[in-house]
């Protein structure tokens, strides 16, 4: 049986499916959960949302996420949170909070050219940003992020990808350690996408959408060793 969860308008769906071969996937059940919250921090907005185990408990990697009332570093919000959750109530998570009430760091820690040029850019809506895009296994005690580095400018979804990267998170933390800036760059090598591990190997998706169409065209990479970029083929 195969048990995933995916994040909807900031609630939790489960799907439970049964599953003959890697592309042959039937799906039975559908159950909601509920929206995800944590009770003592209930004004935080967060975009994004993926999961996974770490510790004996649900890690959940968050994008932008908005405070509402400035933190005690003078921060608003992060470009990217987590936060846990048990696994009997995956909808309620937990995490550091600071002396204002905000989540105490961000996940993906910018780095001083990235957090120069935030300062200096005069535009809130022009900046660097850190958006997870996958949790992947690594042991019992760590867990590697998937994310998205990109440049946000003013406008309605105006992005610009510059690299996907990989980070760390050790169980009980909720801030990572950026280990590879660079699996892939560029525009056309993104591999963001839906991140499978099946029969010892992870597969990433890249897809782009065709032109004036709801098509898209993608490729897949594997590998068994997801920190050693040598090792992928496509």
């Amino acid at each position: 049986a195969i048990l995933a969860a995916c994040l909807v308008a900031a609630g939790i769906f489960i799907f439970s499916a049964l599953a003959s071969t890697p592309s042959l996937v039937k799906e039975v059940a559908v159950t909601e959960l509920g929206a995800i919250s944590n009770p003592s921090a209930p004004y935080l907005l967060r975009d994004v949302g993926v999961s996974g185990l770490l510790g004996g408990r649900v890690l959940w990697a968050f994008g932008d996420t908005i405070f509402f009332r400035k933190s005690t570093s003078g921060y608003n919000g992060y470009s990217s949170t987590a936060a846990y959750s048990m696994l009997s109530t995956p909808t309620v998570v937990r995490e550091v909070l600071d002396a204002k009430g905000a989540p105490e760091s961000p996940l993906l820690p910018f780095t001083v050219e990235e957090l120069n040029y935030n300062k200096n850019s005069g535009d809130p809506s022009k900046r660097y940003a850190l958006w997870p895009a996958a949790i992947i296994p690594e042991s019992s005690g760590s867990v590697l992020v998937l994310y998205d580095r990109l440049k946000v400018y003013p406008g309605t979804l105006n992005y610009e990808h510059i690299s996907t990267g990989l980070a760390r998170v050790r169980a009980g933390s909720t801030t990572a350690e950026r280990v590879n800036d660079s699996l892939f760059v560029g525009k056309s090598d993104q591999y963001l996408h839906s991140h499978v591990a099946y029969g010892g190997y992870h597969y990433f998706y890249n897809c782009t959408m065709r032109t004036a169409s709801m098509n898209s065209d993608c490729s897949v990479a594997r590998t068994t060793t997801v920190l050693d970029r040598s090792q992928y083929t496509f």
